[in-house]
């Protein structure tokens, strides 16, 4: 199967992919094993970067073996926000529940 993308709908998949990263991960010292089907299409989504033009976008992470996606990416995104709002509602909404209101 074949799936053809735009250079703007790739980027979009970058995005998606770090937000999944992101939600996956977070609040994990450890990787979980049973993400590493995900994190293996991760690295094939990451692999055709430069083939979209996007080659200053991912970079190699000799700690982990990997590619990941470039910090800078992270804070350019037009959503780059999302992770603290997130976990400002998580947090909060967890501390209102321990406390016995919601």
């Amino acid at each position: 199967m074949n799936l053809v993308l735009s250079r703007k709908e790739f980027r979009s998949l970058l995005e998606v992919l770090e937000i999944a990263d992101w939600v996956l991960h977070a609040y994990k010292a450890e990787e979980p094993a049973e993400t590493r089907p995900y994190r293996e299409l991760e690295q094939k989504v990451l692999a055709m970067a430069e083939s979209f033009g996007f080659e200053d976008l991912v970079d190699y992470d000799a700690a982990r073996q990997a590619l990941r996606i470039e910090p800078r990416f992270r804070r350019e995104q037009p959503g780059a926000g999302f992770h603290h709002g997130i976990r400002e509602r998580c947090v909060l909404g967890s501390t209102r529940r321990a406390a016995g209101r919601t």
